[in-house]
């Protein structure tokens, strides 16, 4: 999967493992040394399938105008298949589970023809790469989207989004260097997502549940658990090193296979559209960094809005400034997870079938068992406020025999050493009941 893979030629006094000094503490040279020993031991262990396959990716990346080809035509493709299967999202009319604006009043007539206009940009991409000049009209229609529901700000989008408006930014020319900007927002992704993950939730209940489906072992998933948010960000910061990228690489296809199992049909069959981001990633941290030994660049404006959206923006999250999206803390245990909690005899004949029987086991419903079951998303939003959630479940008000017996119950966790959580109890349907 990575150049380093293939054998390299030998030339006399040109091998960077010969002129390195010995390990000793002090040393400037250590890193490098201990990575290119590690990467000489990986290389003669490979098998030849993965030596052709290195071949060949290093023949595809050689060009940057052929790797800008296949980045655009990646991304338009993933957004294309996450409009399609949250179709239901895009749209006002007849939602059981209401917009969260952050602009309200916005008119939803113009919808069909953003939407349309998403879909044809993405799928003529999908065609003609070298058109990417088109991909920046998406930015302007995904934020009135999310102006009008912060739900439609998912960290996939906001990523592919940016990815689009960085690719036709690119000059005609394409050096190698103007894909820095995609580089750094997927270093920042893999970082923060890591660190998130960083709690005693996340490790003592999020992961085991995760991997339950092929790793029903609940203790030992606990000790490993403790390793994944090192590891993850470990695939993010090694990306700045070029000569401990390759490593970057194993730990994202690791990773990357994880979670296709954990979530996909044969796990816990939810997020479909995660599916395509998280192959979206792995690809990336492929095609963009195998045999590149060159460090990034910070000076253009596009990376410097690179790292400050998906590096320095996503610290946030830690004060609670910021939601889940933007900051990548999905699945990390430590974001509010809201409840609509029914009065005593409430007729659920209102809600589809699934969320029907869900809601008559126990007489609530988790925000997140909602919005996947409507709009094939997770229930998180953009901001780090509890109003988005009161906001969406209120659409159930109007269907509701009790409205006024109706709660909203969101709790957080108390700290990142804790798994005890804080709760909030709101009445849904009464205007004094609204959160602040």
């Amino acid at each position: 999967m990575v150049e380093h893979l293939l054998p390299k030629q030998k030339v006399a006094g040109s091998n960077p493992v010969a002129r390195s000094k010995p390990f000793a503490p002090g040393n400037s040279h250590n890193m490098t040394s201990i990575a290119a020993s590690l990467e000489n031991w990986f290389q003669s262990r490979a098998p030849d399938e993965i030596r052709a396959l290195s071949k060949y990716l290093l023949a595809l990346v050689a060009d940057p105008q052929r790797v800008m080809n296949v980045v655009v035509r990646l991304t338009a493709f993933c957004v294309f298949v996450s409009l399609l299967l949250t179709h239901d999202l895009w749209f006002m009319e007849g939602r059981l589970y209401a917009p969260a604006p952050v602009v309200a009043g916005l008119p939803p007539s113009v919808n069909i023809f953003l939407y349309g206009l998403m879909l044809a940009v993405c799928g003529l991409l999908c065609v003609l790469p070298e058109q990417r000049r088109w991909g920046a009209l998406v930015a302007p229609a995904f934020i009135y989207f999310v102006l009008q529901d912060q739900l439609r700000g998912q960290f996939y989008l906001y990523m592919y989004v940016f990815a689009l408006v960085a690719c036709a930014a690119a000059p005609k020319r394409v050096e190698d260097k103007h894909l820095d900007a995609v580089r750094l927002m997927l270093a920042g992704v893999y970082i923060w997502a890591g660190v998130y993950k960083l709690n005693a939730i996340f490790i003592t209940q999020v992961f085991p549940w995760f991997v339950a489906p092929f790793f029903p072992f609940p203790e030992a998933a606990k000790v490993i658990g403790f390793a994944v948010p090192f590891l993850e960000s470990a695939v993010g910061l090694l990306l700045f090193f070029p000569r401990w990228r390759w490593l970057s690489q194993i730990l994202a296809f690791c990773m990357l296979t994880v979670v296709l199992q954990s979530i996909g049909p044969l796990g816990h069959n939810q997020a479909l559209p995660v599916w395509p981001a998280n192959v979206y990633m792995d690809a990336l941290v492929i095609f963009l960094f195998i045999g590149n030994r060159r460090a990034l660049v910070y000076k253009p404006p596009l990376h410097i809005a690179a790292a400050a959206l998906f590096i320095a923006l996503p610290a946030l999250g830690c004060v609670k400034q910021m939601g889940p999206h933007p900051t990548f803390q999905l699945y990390c245990g430590c974001v509010p997870l809201a409840q609509v909690e029914f009065a005593r005899g409430e007729d659920f004949g209102f809600l589809p079938e699934t969320l029907a029987t869900l809601a008559a086991a126990d007489g609530s419903l988790e925000a997140s068992d909602i919005t996947y079951r409507l709009f094939n998303v997770s229930g998180c939003n953009f901001s780090p406020s509890h109003v988005p959630y009161q906001e969406g479940l209120r659409g159930f008000c109007p269907h509701l025999k009790k409205p006024q017996q109706t709660k909203l119950r969101v709790r957080e966790p108390e700290s990142l050493t804790s798994t005890a959580m804080t709760e909030t109890v709101y009445d849904l349907c009464t205007p004094e009941g609204m959160a602040k």
